[in-house]
């Protein structure tokens, strides 16, 4: 493989220990006065708080090249009530671009949780008091704090990867983020998991039933897959429970063609085989977890989306697993285990190698990088130095340890 193209980015020294989790640089008191904010207030639908005239829902908030600005208001009993039920939704108000939306604020996050005193993650729904109202097309946006990504830039480079290969997935760009006038630093800001996304991606077929999983899989013992959206075409929890039921009961001469009949096996077998070059540790091959599963309801076809990546490009993991980074996946095992099955993510790996190895990658890792750098930098709330060489190294060496593993 020809060499990466020279790292051109650098992150300066940065003073204190920011590296022990749970102690950020900068913890802010309980606010003392804050306004109220109104559930239901009266908005001037302009150019600024619509779509745009012959534009897709997002396209502004997710524009290449950006880093937008969002300032959270929260009253004091909102901020005291995340502070002791996080995963409640209060509301509070959300203004981007000069424009005021009043919006469900909560805190989301598993092993990235961080409290509304730290660098939070956060679940923002526009319309949960009016509507019909939407920022930029979208009735949400999820607001990922990075906490674990020294890079900031895995669950980007992830999504571009697959917006590259054809995997569905949601689109993610960047935002500087304030809650009461207290800078919380950069985020990554993400396309929520929901119907409008299902809509984008599946415009024919987005009334099924979307389903988050986390550390669940198609096997009885971990059916645990939790409804995200419920299309209202099959009875939810049926079609989960009755794909499950299937793929148990197939013998192994029988795994391929149920896998055939019932999965979008080009889409599906794409995402594994990113999901395996990526190294992505905590998602569905090596840790069956962050990923999504919806039910195409009129082609009775299932996908898998990903989601939460921010622990990709880190393992040097073998594509066929290793003792201590095995693949759990019951899907890309089973695959595995079958020679017809084996050859097509194969053959759907070796794409991945190829769009990796493409001049446009790197390009795009160092141009994003060069935009995140400052932000970064200036993040009062981040736990660790910046570091983008980490997934610079990590981009130069996987290709040719993965061919030099299938070949």
């Amino acid at each position: 493989m020809s060499s990466i193209v020279t790292w051109a980015l650098a992150c300066a020294d940065v003073e204190g220990n920011l590296n022990q989790i749970g102690a950020p640089s900068h913890m802010p008191a309980e606010p003392a006065d804050v306004r109220s904010v109104p559930l239901a207030p009266v908005y001037s639908y302009d150019a600024l708080s619509d779509l745009e005239a012959g534009g897709e829902p997002g396209d502004r908030l997710f524009a290449a090249g950006m880093i937008e600005d969002f300032e959270i208001t929260l009253s004091s009993d909102a901020w005291r009530s995340l502070r002791d039920h996080p995963d409640e939704e209060v509301a509070g108000t959300l203004t981007w671009r000069g424009v005021e939306y009043s919006a469900g604020i909560k805190i989301k996050g598993s092993s990235s949780y961080r409290s509304i005193q730290e660098k939070a993650s956060f679940k923002v729904d526009v319309h949960q008091y009016e509507r019909e109202r939407r920022i930029d097309g979208l009735k949400r946006l999820t607001l990922n704090n990075m906490i674990q990504d020294p890079t900031m830039l895995r669950e980007h480079a992830y999504y571009w990867l697959a917006a590259q290969l054809g995997v569905p997935a949601p689109r993610q760009g960047f935002a500087r983020v304030t809650v009461n006038g207290e800078p919380y630093g950069v985020y990554s800001l993400v396309e929520t998991m929901d119907g409008r996304l299902m809509k984008r991606l599946y415009p024919d077929d987005h009334d099924g039933n979307l389903y988050e999983a986390s550390g669940a899989d198609f096997t009885s013992e971990r059916n645990w897959f939790d409804v995200q959206v419920d299309g209202g075409i099959i009875p939810t929890p049926d079609d989960i429970d009755e794909l499950v039921d299937t793929i148990e009961e197939a013998g192994h001469d029988e795994f391929a063609g149920v896998f055939g009949a019932r999965f979008d096996t080009e889409a599906v077998l794409r995402y594994l085989a990113l999901d395996t070059v990526v190294g992505n540790d905590d998602g569905y091959v090596f840790n069956h977890h962050n990923y999504h599963a919806y039910h195409l309801a009129f082609a009775d076809r299932w996908v898998l989306l990903p989601w939460g990546t921010d622990r990709s490009f880190t393992e040097e993991v073998s594509p066929y697993g290793a003792w201590d980074k095995p693949i759990v996946g019951e899907l890309a095992l089973r695959c595995w285990d079958d020679d017809g099955c084996a050859h097509e993510l194969h053959e759907a790996i070796e794409e991945v190698l190829r769009v990796w190895e493409d001049g446009a990658f790197p390009e795009m890792l160092a141009t994003t990088g060069a935009l995140i750098r400052e932000a970064c930098e200036d993040d009062p709330r981040r736990e660790k130095e910046c570091d983008p060489e980490d997934i610079q190294g990590f981009v130069e060496a996987r290709a040719a340890y993965v061919w030099g593993e299938i070949e």
